[in-house]
């Protein structure tokens, strides 16, 4: 099981490199990118440590989206 630290580590490569402002990914999507380049499979732990994680960054889940 991942750590909260690597998980952190893993969603902010992920965001660097894939995401900005113009292209904004889903948690979906940004758990696919996390299976795919470190290897992890998602479970509804990871899931729910990511969508914790990105909300003390303040970033807001609306609509199954997230938005800062």
């Amino acid at each position: 099981m991942l750590t909260e630290k690597a998980i952190t580590t893993c969603l902010l490569e992920v965001l660097r490199e894939y995401s900005d402002e113009s292209h904004i990914l889903s948690m979906g999507e940004i758990i696919t990118k996390i299976n795919a380049v470190y290897g992890y499979k998602s479970t509804g732990v990871i899931v729910k440590d990511i969508e914790n994680i990105l909300i003390k960054l303040g970033v807001n889940k609306i609509h199954g989206t997230l938005s800062l």
